[in-house]
């Protein structure tokens, strides 16, 4: 009953409840929710992850660590015994260093791959630290961690850091007002990799200004500190549920009007690209198409800030 199954029915063990290509039997076994087709929330269906020899209980993120200078952060928590050996031999012939910068002292830790084989200095890769990846070619790197809450600490004088906790949506001139005014943060930057050089967001007569780069999972920034800010509180996206209809709901309609409540009565709703009206709390997007077979209905709320928040179900439209 706490996975929303009939103990009295035998039969629905071999249903599909939440349309993933996964039984409610093998969920049960492999301890995945059997009325949530992503259970991690990484984006990727149960039954996909399975197929793909993944664990639909730890979140997957993909990193792209593109030929040249990467400036990196780690997108999920990594393990505490994690090193950059690690990280170098599970890039291979891809990599040719990965670097731990002391900007204190101005020295370097490098890794570097010869042979096959890690050399160099080892050193621990840590939640919500940057480091200097150079890659002799392209690769995708798959992260298969708990999403991380860290926000990086940040001492005067220049800092190499990540956000993995980074709200959808956030960009650097927000960044930059929540870390504190022109006297408390001097200037964030980050690394063009299409042009090759580094893009600025600092403070002219007391506005954000430069260029506005998102702010995202897995890379690292340099941010130029006045004064130290131990505590980053980072802004929250807003609050988004869907009520009607409910996940799973099998229906025989060619569209669906669809309904929840936001956090913020000032977002923006859309519904797999339709706009919703808001009012106060409550939205309604009206008239949504729908296939036939399983459809995925996506929520976006997005505030006057930019952070949005993502809401998803899946229903089945069958055939009348």
């Amino acid at each position: 009953m706490a996975n929303g199954l009939n103990p009295f029915d035998s039969g629905d063990a071999m249903q599909d409840s939440d349309f993933d290509s996964r039984t409610n039997l093998e969920e049960f076994a492999d301890g995945t929710d059997p009325q949530n087709a992503d259970s991690d929330g990484d984006g990727m269906e149960d039954g996909a992850e399975i197929a793909a020899e993944r664990d639909p209980l730890m979140p997957d993120i993909l990193v792209t660590l593109h030929t040249g200078l990467n400036l990196f952060s780690p997108p999920v928590e990594p393990s505490s015994d994690l090193t950059s050996a690690d990280v170098a031999t599970q890039l291979g012939p891809a990599i040719s260093s990965i670097t731990c910068v002391d900007l204190d002292t101005g020295t370097l830790e490098t890794t570097t791959m010869e042979n096959g084989l890690p050399q160099g200095t080892e050193f621990p890769i840590t939640d919500g630290e940057g480091y200097l990846i150079e890659m002799t070619q392209e690769q995708e790197v798959l992260w298969s961690r708990l999403f991380s809450s860290v926000t990086p600490a940040l001492p005067v004088g220049l800092n190499l850091v990540g956000f993995p906790a980074a709200p959808p949506g956030l960009k650097v001139f927000l960044l930059l007002q929540t870390l504190g005014d022109a006297d408390t943060v001097a200037s964030i930057q980050h690394f063009h990799l299409d042009t090759g050089r580094f893009e600025t967001a600092t403070y002219y007569n007391g506005q954000p200004v430069g260029n506005n780069f998102p702010i995202q999972r897995g890379e690292a920034y340099l941010i130029s500190m006045k004064q130290a800010v131990d505590d980053v509180n980072l802004p929250e996206a807003p609050g988004v549920t869907i009520t009607s209809p409910s996940r799973n709901a099998m229906l025989d309609t060619v569209s669906i009007d669809v309904t929840g409540t936001v956090s913020d009565p000032n977002t923006q709703v859309m519904v797999n690209g339709v706009v919703a009206s808001v009012n106060g709390n409550h939205f309604l997007a009206t008239g949504i198409p729908l296939e036939l077979g399983v459809n995925t209905l996506m929520v976006v709320a997005e505030d006057a800030q930019g952070l949005q928040g993502i809401a998803t179900i899946r229903v089945l439209r069958e055939t009348p």
